[in-house]
């Protein structure tokens, strides 16, 4: 995976399925990585706060091949040097897969977090998370471009489009029409931020 510093063109995240988070500084010439010594080295998922840069999540675990299996949702407060665990964290015997993290660009301090363990929604910086959607994985959520009170995912397993109107908070099937199919293993959204409404889905 790979992220954007919001404001600053030479800062760039990598996250490997193992080998951990890596930032870069002067537009990907050079690395430096500071994920050596963490539980496990897989990084699915980065998302940077736009308000406060130095404020980073990663949602560990490789969510593709399953090299690694995730421990949780990992937080740094100084820009990536150092990362504490939240208040979502896994066994790794549970051998979830963490797939999408995204922080809300309205209030910031509501995380989403999208697992092979279903949906988690924290409204306090990932202090705490209640867990508003089970029995899915869910391996893709995107936020509608203008209106976060809306978000789009798409599943493993079913070329449904899942959708929720309250923030995460509930969700609901959608995408009726789309071809009939359980052979798909990772399934994709993106909203065009020309018409907003249009979500397109690659499964």
């Amino acid at each position: 995976t790979i992220a954007f510093h919001p404001t600053d063109a030479n800062t760039i995240y990598v996250g490997a399925p193992a080998g951990g988070f890596w930032k870069s500084l002067d537009a990907g010439q050079t690395w430096t990585t500071t994920s050596d010594f963490l539980t496990n080295l897989g990084v699915s998922d980065i998302a940077v706060n736009p308000n406060n840069t130095d404020e980073i999540y990663i949602i560990t675990g490789d969510r593709d091949g399953g090299d690694t299996y995730s421990y949780g949702l990992m937080k740094s407060l100084d820009g990536g040097i150092t990362f504490t665990i939240t208040g979502l964290s896994f066994s790794v015997t549970d051998y979830y897969k963490g797939n999408r993290v995204l922080i809300d660009p309205v209030n910031t301090n509501i995380v989403i977090v999208a697992t092979s363990n279903g949906i988690y929604r924290s409204a306090n910086s990932g202090l705490s998370f209640t867990h508003t959607y089970s029995g899915i994985n869910m391996t893709d959520i995107e936020f509608h471009t203008t209106n976060s009170d809306i978000i789009y995912g798409g599943s493993k397993g079913s070329t449904s489009i899942y959708k929720s109107t309250d923030n995460g908070i509930n969700w609901n099937q959608s995408g009726l029409g789309l071809p009939a199919s359980t052979d798909v293993s990772r399934a994709c959204v993106a909203v065009t931020l020309d018409n907003p409404q249009v979500v397109y889905a690659l499964f």
